[in-house]
This record gives C-alpha cells, sequence and structure tokens, in this order.
C-alpha cells in the first residue's frame, strides 16, 4: 500500500508539473543533441590473434617431439600473452613512440602529465580474451589509420615480448656451452703439456675422458648455434587471425545514447529535487 501511495503521489505530482517537465525535457534533448555533436569522435580498429604454443617455435622441441606437438597455447599462454599487453612496457611505448601527451593535449606542465596520459590510453586501449578464446586487441583513436597502426604495433611489441626470454635462455646456454669447451680445451692441453715436461705419460683413459667431454659439449655447443640461428630469424609466436585495419565507422560517441542519458538524467535529477522541495515545504507548514 505504501508503495502504491507513493508511486501516486509521485504520478500526480508530475501531472501537476507536466508544463515544466515538458520544457525540462525538450531543453534536455536539445542540450543531449548539443553536446553528442561536440563530443569527439572515436574510431575503432581491433586486431584478432591466437597465441602459439611455445612448444611450436621452440627448437628445443620443433624437431625432437614435432608428432606430439599442439600448434596454439592453451588458456596460461593466453593469460600470459594478455599480462604482457596490459604492462607498463607496451604502455609506455605507445605514448612515447606516437606522442600520446600531445595527442591528448596533456598539458605538460602538469606534475601529472604522464600519469593523465597513461589513464587515457587506457581508456582508448582494451586486451581480451573473446568467446572463441581468441585475444582481441582494440584501440579508439581519432583518426582510424591512427587507431590500426598503434592497434598493429601494440600486437607485434607483444609478440616480440613474449620471445624475448626463450632467446635470452638460448643465448645464456651457448655462452656456457662455449665456456665449458674453452675450459675442456684448456684442460687437454694442460694434460699434455705436463705429458712432455715430465716425461709423465697419462693413461689413454685420462685423456680420452677428457676428448668425450670435449665432443659432447662441441655437440651441445652446436645444437644451441643451430638452435639460436632459428630463433633469430623472424618467427612469430602469434598466429594473426585479423590485423587491424582502419574502419571509417565511428565508434564512439553513439549520439542517440548520449541525448538519451542526458533526457533521463535532467528528468532524474529534476523529479528528485521536486519530490525533495515538496516534502520540505510540507515540513515546514506542518511544524507551522
Amino acid at each position: 500500500m505504501e508503495q502504491n501511495s507513493g508511486l501516486l503521489y509521485l504520478l500526480k505530482l508530475m501531472v501537476q508539473k507536466k508544463k515544466q517537465l515538458t520544457i525540462i525535457t525538450i531543453t534536455a534533448t536539445l542540450a543531449g543533441i548539443a553536446l553528442a555533436f561536440l563530443l569527439p569522435v572515436y574510431y575503432k580498429s581491433t586486431c584478432i590473434f591466437y597465441p602459439f604454443s611455445p612448444k611450436a617455435y621452440d627448437p628445443r622441441y620443433m624437431f625432437s617431439e614435432a608428432g606430439n606437438i599442439e600448434l596454439f597455447g592453451t588458456g596460461d599462454d593466453a593469460d600470459r600473452v594478455i599480462t604482457i599487453g596490459n604492462s607498463s612496457l607496451i604502455t609506455n611505448y605507445i605514448i612515447e613512440k606516437y606522442n600520446l601527451i600531445d595527442r591528448y593535449n596533456i598539458d605538460r606542465n602538469d606534475k601529472y602529465f604522464y600519469i593523465k596520459a597513461t589513464e587515457k590510453f587506457k581508456k582508448n586501449y582494451s586486451i581480451s580474451e573473446d568467446d572463441r578464446s581468441a585475444i582481441t586487441v582494440s584501440i579508439y583513436d581519432q583518426d582510424p589509420d591512427t587507431a590500426a597502426i598503434i592497434a598493429n604495433d601494440i600486437v607485434a611489441q607483444i609478440d616480440s615480448y613474449n620471445r624475448k626470454p626463450l632467446i635470452e635462455s638460448n643465448i645464456k646456454q651457448l655462452d656456457k656451452f662455449k665456456s665449458d669447451l674453452q675450459h675442456k680445451y684448456a684442460t687437454l692441453d694442460s694434460l699434455s703439456q705436463d705429458s712432455e715436461s715430465k716425461k709423465q705419460k697419462y693413461t689413454d683413459s685420462e685423456k680420452d675422458m677428457v676428448s668425450i667431454e670435449m665432443i659432447r659439449t662441441y655437440s651441445d655447443l652446436k645444437e644451441a648455434e643451430t638452435r639460436l640461428s632459428i630463433l633469430e630469424q623472424d618467427f612469430k609466436t602469434l598466429y594473426i587471425i585479423e590485423k587491424a585495419a582502419p574502419i571509417i565507422k565511428k565508434a564512439k560517441p553513439i549520439r542517440w545514447l548520449v541525448v538519451l542519458i542526458t533526457v533521463f538524467g535532467t528528468l532524474f535529477v529534476y523529479v528528485i529535487g521536486t519530490v525533495l522541495i515538496e516534502q520540505y515545504q510540507k515540513n515546514i507548514k506542518s511544524e507551522l
């Protein structure tokens, strides 16, 4: 009953204020239209890709288990790629390369100018996994060509950072094999010199042991060099389904939605204000 009486009271009040409501609705509509056309227009560009399984491009698995390798990665691989995409490495790279501070008209004299540039970039950028387990990178920009260029560049940087640990790991392994080989060369040379200077005959097994270790290390060294040469080629860790392309249809603002929100927002504030004023006036009269 209280809800019905409250609703009836509200309807009665709106009927009493119908003239004001009409004026406010028309004014809010015109204001919403003006606002919708004054807001800057943004275009959206999206790149869609799947991450490869690390075993699909890691030389350590490419030849030994070729028949058992899954081409595309798991959810963990997708999570890693999304984490890279959301990292400050990507954000700072894009802000600096495309001069987003000036592009977003941010005052460099403001001590928080870089934070503001980062926040605005984050509003215009998204990376997520869709319902088909593909990863989408989307960019909003006032220029459709720039939106596409930035989106594709972000994906290229994600690919670069995704393969970087593998390359660094193989470089470290290669350096270790080189160091081991030099050490074993020195050991064999030392054995040979001691044998000549001291007229001491080392057993064949001692020399053979060092030689076998050298052969094994040399084999590992050549394998590491082969892996590194493969990794240094232009291999990809991401399979691009759809590259970002300029889309000339504006993505935001959605003008009709701006008008709708403006009208309903204004009416809501007006109704609430009117009810509060009416209640206040009733309370004053009751006290008198």
